[in-house]
């Protein structure tokens, strides 16, 4: 899910990175299990300009949750864009 959702991002974004990670930030990701997850609460990708904030939200940021059970499946996943192209 986390893959599909930086997928979606990168589509919005035409692939251009929103977020720079400091040398400091690097040496971080690179020590514990713990410390990663710390960088990752800190390190959600912003809205991209070109994505409405109601598909950043329901759709990638619920792909982003740390914890797996909390994340969407793909069954949700489709009711929800299928949700958004009905309002949109």
């Amino acid at each position: 899910m986390w893959s599909f959702s930086v997928t979606m991002y990168e589509g919005f974004s035409y692939g251009h990175p929103q977020l720079s990670i400091s040398v400091a930030e690097k040496e971080i990701l690179m020590t514990t299990i713990t410390d990663l997850s710390n960088a990752l609460k800190r390190g959600r990708l912003p809205c991209p300009g070109n994505c409405p904030q109601e598909i950043h939200r329901k759709l990638m940021l619920s792909c982003w949750q740390l914890s797996s059970h909390k994340r969407s499946i793909f069954a949700t996943l489709r009711e929800d864009i299928e949700e958004l192209l009905h309002n949109y």
